[in-house]
């Protein structure tokens, strides 16, 4: 079984990009599972917190570390990535030395209902 960790870039719950994400999901084969990992409750990244054990950093750390692949589906935010993909990316990469992306596969959608972005 593949193991793929769904990252959702929007923290609205109207989302076209959870819905996008939603339709690739369901359209999975039997063979791979799909885990979103919440990103709405982790606190924003500081090197100050690498000594201690912060629940929701541990526990998308190890969500991403038993992944085989990770599908971030995300909108942009002024031309960039949101704050909570930014904050994941650098919650999953440190302390240093301990990045969960080392060797990971990742794949980035974007969807937007206007003609920028996207």
């Amino acid at each position: 079984m593949t193991k793929i960790a769904l990252v959702i870039g929007s923290l609205s719950r109207q989302s076209i990009n959870r819905a996008v994400a939603g339709h690739i999901a369901a359209q999975a084969p039997a063979s791979v599972e799909i885990e979103e990992v919440q990103i709405g409750d982790l606190p924003l990244y500081t090197q100050d917190l690498d000594a201690e054990s912060v629940p929701p950093y541990d526990r998308v750390r190890a969500q991403l570390k038993a992944a085989d692949a990770v599908l971030i589906v995300s909108p942009e935010h002024n031309r960039a990535m949101p704050a909570a993909v930014k904050n994941i990316i650098d919650i999953a990469s440190r302390p240093y030395g301990q990045s969960v992306w080392q060797g990971k596969k990742v794949a980035a959608i974007t969807a937007s209902p206007g003609s920028y972005g996207g």
